[in-house]
């Protein structure tokens, strides 16, 4: 099918909410790659949405909606959904409503890639990058894993048992819903590694980040098998696929050959 073409959507009054409702004010509808996950629920939608918050630059996104989140937010975003679907649907947008990976779905892609290296997105943390006054030494000013989160990071470990796979080292970002994550699969400890920290919101620089994760990933051995528990742009910048909250992927840091395994354990 050939791509469509990008769509304007303005909602038609301004919306007191919108900040705290993902920070759309204005969004371009786009075909999308890979579907994205509502942080709420986990259900996907097969398209993105260039958008504009209050007082920021237009960003590119894939944005999160569902009618489970937007149930409880303002009326004006409940229209804008509304359009949003109907807009989707017109302009050949599909929609899936799963977020799950298929069965098999991580034996293969480990086998697939021959892979030496988990990534792992941070399971559901609800919200978009962190609050104002974050401090890396203090879980209260950062953005965390909510009940949903925290179980399924549970079963998610549970999941990695019940395949038998066990990872040699456990890395993690700084991050608190990194960390969090990592313990809550009870898979084993984990250390800290700067090379896997968030530069979304520009707390760490981006080129000296990922030049600390590219060193250490030269330095896993073939036959090794390493879990990074770290955060979309990371995982992205490196394989260049978008993960869900608790989303996984496979990459062979010899051949850099990825490949999306989705979200095993949804929220």
């Amino acid at each position: 099918h050939r791509a469509p073409r990008a769509v304007e959507i303005r909602p038609t009054e301004p919306q007191a909410n919108a900040q705290q409702n993902h920070g759309i004010l204005v969004g371009i509808l786009q075909p999308a790659r890979r579907p994205c996950l509502c942080l709420s629920c986990g259900i996907a939608l097969r398209f993105s949405i260039r958008l504009a918050g209050h007082g920021s630059p237009i960003q590119e996104h894939n944005l999160h909606f569902c009618q489970a989140s937007i149930a409880t937010g303002s009326p004006h975003l409940s229209k804008f959904f509304t359009l949003l679907l109907t807009l989707a649907t017109v302009v050949g947008g599909t929609l899936s409503l799963s977020g799950a990976a298929r069965a098999g779905a991580l034996e293969e892609a480990l086998r697939d890639t021959s892979a030496n290296v988990i990534f792992l997105r941070h399971t559901l943390a609800p919200g978009n990058g962190d609050p104002a006054n974050f401090d890396i030494d203090s879980c209260d000013t950062q953005r965390n894993l909510s009940t949903s989160g925290r179980d399924q990071a549970r079963r998610l470990g549970a999941y990695f048992q019940s395949l038998d796979i066990q990872p040699d080292t456990i890395l993690s970002s700084a991050w608190c819903r990194c960390q969090d994550t990592a313990i809550e699969m009870g898979l084993g400890p984990h250390t800290v590694f700067a090379g896997l920290n968030s530069f979304y919101d520009g707390h760490v620089d981006r080129e000296e980040t990922l030049a600390l994760l590219r060193k250490r990933l030269a330095e896993i051995e073939e036959d090794s098998l390493v879990l990074m528990v770290t955060h979309q742009v990371v995982i992205t910048a490196v394989t260049g696929i978008f993960p869900p909250s608790g989303g996984v992927v496979a990459f062979n840091s010899r051949t850099g050959v990825a490949k999306a395994v989705g979200a095993p354990i949804r929220p």
